[in-house]
């Protein structure tokens, strides 16, 4: 059992200023197992997710204990191109990696607290924020089983009321073998984001990376022992694959969205 008489008084009064109700009055409204499906939530993936931590668990964390808890925190309940763009390639190299069990894993205790939180919440807002964070949920686990054309088609419409879809951006692959030898060039071009968010892209980022595994085997190293790593920067989403022992090879991508990629936007509204 969580020991709530624990809780220091201030540290409540400061959560009750972040949110409807404080952790004290949510507690008393939760089943005991409702309690460790969140709390199960709120420690985050397993391996290392960064733009999922920020938009799912940060913002879980926060709802629940507002900003008295350590790590990340998401107080603002705004979403930017990045962070979703940023989800749809994590998902996607989870499933490349051969990682979409445990992965299921993560988005069950995600979906679960999602679900219960909405229940508890009592503005149309927050619930409305809560089910769509849900939905999206619902459509990057497809895409980590590398389902098809629909599951794209969906996360353009759920994206479709706060982005434009048709601006043009900047996208480049590119392969590294060795130091000495030079980059490769497998994708330069700008296409809308609408091209970006489709199977057909997709596929082209599969065949790339069935090239950075043809060039690991060259050098017989294990190509179990692949990771990559999904970074937000000032206008842009960039992607990095790698072998985990062995610098090189490297696939890179980079998607330069610009200010579209920054613009904030409430996923409620």
């Amino acid at each position: 059992m969580i020991e709530i008489n624990s809780v220091k008084k201030a540290e409540l009064e400061k959560v009750s200023e972040k949110k409807d109700r404080s952790f004290h009055e949510l507690i008393g409204k939760l089943t005991p197992s409702e309690i460790y499906l969140i709390m199960g939530a709120t420690r985050g993936c397993d391996f290392s997710l960064p733009i999922h931590k920020k938009v799912f668990t940060a913002r879980i964390r926060y709802l629940v204990f507002g900003g008295i808890v350590g790590g990340m925190v998401r107080e603002r309940a705004e979403l930017t191109l990045n962070d979703i763009l940023g989800l749809i390639f994590e998902a996607f190299f989870i499933g490349l990696t051969y990682r979409e069990g445990i992965y299921g894993h993560y988005l069950d205790h995600i979906q679960d607290a999602l679900r219960i939180l909405r229940g508890l919440t009592e503005s149309k807002e927050g619930r409305d924020e809560l089910v769509w964070l849900f939905d999206l949920t619902v459509l990057l686990r497809d895409i980590s089983r590398m389902w098809g054309f629909d599951t794209y088609e969906k996360i353009r419409v759920h994206i479709a009321p706060f982005v434009n879809l048709d601006r043009k951006v900047k996208v480049e692959i590119t392969l590294w073998r060795t130091p000495s030898e030079l980059i490769k060039k497998l994708y330069k071009k700008r296409i809308s984001l609408r091209d970006i968010i489709s199977e057909k892209f997709f596929i082209r980022v599969r065949e790339a990376f069935a090239e950075f595994l043809e060039a690991i085997r060259v050098k017989n190293y294990d190509t179990g022992l692949v990771d990559f790593v999904v970074a937000r920067h000032p206008g842009k989403i960039t992607m990095r694959v790698f072998h985990i022992i062995n610098n090189f090879p490297e696939l890179s991508i980079i998607v330069e969205t610009g200010k579209e990629g920054e613009k904030r936007w409430s996923p409620s509204t």
